[in-house]
């Protein structure tokens, strides 16, 4: 951020407002609280002392990026569209498959991963500032005080999904309450990308995983009851 505001002598909300925000109409994007009172979620954090989500104060730190998932769909879209929204290339084709090559493609267990055919969504590798995922998804987490937010995309089936939460456990990603807070998460995500066609409704794994003990179970049985009608 302090390379883009040196180079186009912009501060960093001018710029992105400039070449992303307003071309990609993402009219509820920004970074200052002052700009969305009355219109913004109150962060909460998540505790066990009284089983309740704790209100927070609104943080305005240095470029915390406020938004909605209208405004982040767009964002999607242009990633999915080859870097263009609306009539507006927002990145060339040649950076987009940058950003979704999986720079780390030889790592076996990974690799192993993005062959299964899963319900579940695992990570396989890393793009250019985006995740890589099996069943062709790629996306991103993010998270601050207060907040937490994600979003995934297929470019292949056009389809996406954006979530963001004003509840967290104050970054710490070792505590009860945050896993707890992951839980929630992937019990909202998960039925979602299946629902919409993102994951599969079969766990193809599972189900191989049964047919193959199955057979093993009838062959058990076939060879018993040979041995038992010799006898």
């Amino acid at each position: 951020m302090h390379i883009l505001e040196t180079v186009s002598n912009q501060t960093i909300s001018e710029y992105m407002q400039e070449n992303i925000f307003g071309p990609l109409r993402m009219n509820n994007t920004g970074f200052n609280a002052s700009e969305f009172m009355g219109h913004q979620a109150t962060p909460h954090t998540r505790t066990y002392e009284d089983a309740t989500n704790k209100e927070l104060p609104i943080w305005n730190g240095q470029y915390m990026l406020r938004s909605t998932v209208s405004d982040m769909g767009h964002l999607l879209i242009a990633l999915m569209n080859e870097g263009q929204f609306d009539g507006y290339q927002l990145l060339q084709q040649d950076t987009i498959a940058m950003m979704f090559e999986n720079t780390n493609p030889n790592n076996v267990r990974m690799r192993i991963r993005s062959l299964l055919p899963t319900k579940k969504l695992l990570r396989v590798g890393y793009g250019l500032g985006i995740e890589v995922f099996n069943n062709e998804i790629l996306g991103h987490g993010g998270s601050t005080v207060g907040f937490t937010a994600e979003c995934y995309l297929n470019p292949n089936t056009r389809l996406g999904y954006v979530r963001l939460s004003n509840v967290n456990a104050i970054l710490d990603y070792t505590s009860t309450e945050w896993r707890d807070v992951n839980r929630v998460t992937d019990e909202i995500r998960t039925p979602i990308i299946t629902k919409i066609g993102m994951l599969p409704t079969i766990d193809w794994v599972i189900l191989f995983m049964v047919i193959v003990t199955l057979g093993s179970v009838i062959m058990i049985l076939r060879s018993w009851y040979s041995r038992k009608k010799v006898s």
